[in-house]
């Protein structure tokens, strides 16, 4: 993925395909879903949209994977899901903060939190912590996985 150098008008296009049709998280996973042992959680950004020309584009300009959804009913259009994660997701981020208008907060966060936990396992100077975060983690079902949304204030 690479975002460094796009047109603004690029990057707030695609902030505004997020705040209508994105979602900005943690996704939780289990890596052997028939057992259940090995859950993983995972910073991602997803859009799921129907135009399927609009998905194509999100992945040749920003990378990530797209897949077509499974349909619930039968006279559904089919639907798309465009996915970055982890670094890709948190860098991403960084590009279109700017020119977020609902899923500012959520971006910040997913930011921070990425930032944390890269830090997390490097050498700090004496008495400096890592900055704290209140996070509230919302379960919220969808027809194909399981999603924690982070609906959080930060604090100091």
């Amino acid at each position: 993925m690479v975002t460094r150098g796009k047109a603004i008008e690029v990057l707030a296009y695609t902030a505004g395909v997020v705040d209508s049709d994105g979602h900005i998280g943690i996704d939780r996973s289990a890596t052997m879903p028939q057992r259940r042992t090995s859950v993983r959680y995972e910073a991602a950004v997803v859009v799921t949209n129907t135009d399927r020309p609009l998905m194509d584009w999100l992945q040749s300009e920003f990378g990530g994977s797209l897949r077509q959804r499974q349909q619930d009913k039968p006279h559904h259009k089919p639907t798309y899901s465009w996915k970055l994660s982890e670094q890709q997701a948190s860098g991403f981020c960084q590009e279109i903060l700017p020119y977020l208008r609902v899923k500012k907060q959520q971006a910040a966060l997913l930011i921070e939190l990425k930032a944390g936990v890269a830090t997390a396992g490097q050498a700090r100077p004496r008495g400096q912590r890592l900055p704290k975060l209140n996070l509230l983690a919302v379960r919220q079902s969808t027809s194909d996985s399981r999603h924690l949304m982070m609906i959080a204030a930060h604090t100091d």
